[in-house]
């Protein structure tokens, strides 16, 4: 959607733009995907386990793969920082509907069976 909304061009500031695809830079898809799978992963971990300490290490892992993922995008100069924030953005809002999508398919599986 960010893509047909704001068709911005990527940067070139490595190799010419070589790392650079050829259609608009904004949000960075890689940042929100790794933001929101990894997100739902460690929801699922972090709900199976009832130790606070796997939690807190799951989460914060979660957390570093995203910023990891901007932050390679942007050391390839194939996003801007704005974009990285935008991607990020978008895979937090990515994240809580996948985690509501399946609370909910939880609740009504539940429901069915009793």
């Amino acid at each position: 959607i960010g893509w047909v909304i704001w068709p911005r061009q990527r940067p070139n500031l490595v190799g010419g733009g070589l790392a650079a695809p050829g259609f608009s830079s904004f949000p960075s898809g890689h940042t929100a995907k790794s933001l929101a799978v990894y997100g739902v992963l460690a929801y699922l971990w972090a709900r199976t386990t009832s130790s606070w300490v796997e939690r807190v290490i799951v989460s914060v892992l979660a957390v570093a793969i995203g910023l990891l993922a901007g932050v390679g995008r942007l050391r390839m100069g194939a996003h801007w920082p704005s974009d990285i924030a935008g991607g990020m953005a978008f895979g937090i809002v990515m994240w809580v509907v996948l985690v509501v999508a399946l609370f909910r398919a939880g609740q009504v599986t539940k429901r069915s069976v009793e």
